[in-house]
């Protein structure tokens, strides 16, 4: 008599459970990999450029960690999602989404390379980009090799999104700077209008005598009848994210520094504080 024992199901329900995870986990790193390399890191390059904006909108320190992830994340969770509901209905066409997705990532960011390495016609860079792309594709289809080259980009987009939150040009504009209290009282205080009319060379409003122009600029000449005119001052820098921080703080600009109150802390408008209020 032979003893029937129940299999345990057990081991093989977790190795199919594990390999399940193992497939999603690679699929979307790929997927991370290539859209922060084709998408990501332009965007967030982009922003820590024109960091300006966070000044404006009042962004902190929380806006700066959301957009970064958003950067990262956003994409590439999309990608994933669609080829995943993509399996569960046809499973077999799965593996042809992902390399079409990787297709149009590395095809974008080919195009990208080649626009600003080499500046080919409009022509030339587009059959490029979907010759990228279609050759990426095809890559990802036959070769491992190039699908493990790819996961190991993944570091490339994790690493820049730490670098924008915690090194950019947008942490200098949002982080806190503590200053000390050397403020000075102004006795008799009167209401002060700075404007800046920028890239406005003064030698456009003269006339051949070196006084404005009555005829052109009528309000300029009213201003200047009831003005000190110093018609030979100049800017110490050719740059107004430097001339003007060097106009407010007396101090020569360096071209590593912003212009924020981070990086320019002996403003005068932080000296006469206590007096005034600014309206900007």
């Amino acid at each position: 008599m032979t003893d029937h024992t129940e299999s345990n199901p057990g081991p093989q329900s977790t190795s199919r459970f594990t390999k399940v995870v193992r497939r999603e986990l690679r699929s979307f790193t790929e997927l991370f990999a290539v859209s922060g390399i084709a998408f990501s890191i332009p965007i967030l390059n982009l922003l820590s450029k024109n960091s300006s904006v966070f000044s404006v909108y009042k962004a902190t320190r929380l806006d700066v960690l959301a957009i970064a992830l958003l950067a990262v994340f956003v994409l590439p969770l999309l990608a994933w999602g669609i080829e995943a509901w993509a399996g569960l209905l046809l499973p077999k066409i799965r593996r042809y989404i992902h390399a079409f997705f990787i297709g149009v990532a590395l095809g974008i960011y080919a195009l990208q390379f080649m626009k600003h390495a080499l500046s080919p016609s409009p022509t030339v860079l587009i059959v490029a980009g979907v010759a990228s792309g279609l050759a990426a594709a095809l890559l990802r289809l036959r070769s491992q090799t190039f699908a493990s080259f790819i996961a190991a980009l993944a570091f490339a987009p994790a690493l820049l999104a730490i670098w924008f939150i915690f090194f950019s040009n947008a942490y200098a504009v949002t982080k806190q700077v503590s200053f000390d209290d050397t403020k000075i009282a102004v006795s008799s205080p009167h209401r002060i209008a700075l404007i800046a009319l920028d890239e406005l060379p003064i030698g456009s409003l003269l006339d051949s005598t070196g006084h404005v122009d009555k005829e052109l600029f009528p309000n300029f000449a009213a201003l200047e009848q009831s003005s000190t005119f110093y018609r030979n001052m100049s800017t110490v820098a050719p740059i107004t994210q430097w001339a003007i921080p060097a106009l407010l703080t007396g101090q020569y600009p360096e071209e590593s520094r912003l212009p924020f109150t981070s990086d320019h802390p002996e403003s005068i408008f932080r000296l006469l504080s206590s007096t005034y209020r600014m309206n900007a």
